[in-house]
């Protein structure tokens, strides 16, 4: 026999559900997207050769960045010479560099909270 076959307690589970940064959101923290990474590594007025760009940022950010900032209006590559131009300024594309900052705060306030042993339990 068990307290809970008697009825004198029940079981529930309890469960706590929070978001947390893959190593790829934390470098998207501190470093930017890999689109953003690619946009940065271009010299505002002139562009530069995608060699450059690559050399400078790396081939796995050049590959990841490079498609989704062209296809999201950020940069082009000129006809005949390839070169990688701006379209748009690094300083205007700031919005998930602020939302991943909103995730890791919530996140470690949550962790927090564990630590102290959960809301409303005076940790």
């Amino acid at each position: 026999m068990s307290l809970e076959s008697e009825g004198y307690i029940t079981r529930k589970l309890n469960q706590t559900l929070f978001w947390q940064l893959t190593t790829e959101g934390e470098a998207g923290l501190t470093e930017g997207s890999p689109e953003f990474v690619v946009l940065k590594a271009l010299p505002e007025e002139e562009g530069a050769a995608q060699a450059e760009v690559k050399a400078k940022v790396g081939a796995f950010v050049m590959k990841a960045g490079l498609g989704d900032a062209k296809k999201l209006g950020w940069l082009a590559i000129e006809k005949g010479t390839g070169k990688i131009v701006r379209q748009v300024s690094a300083a205007c594309l700031c919005t998930p560099r602020a939302d991943c900052a909103a995730v890791t705060t919530q996140t470690r306030a949550s962790a927090e909270i564990l630590d102290a042993g959960g809301p409303g339990r005076g940790g």
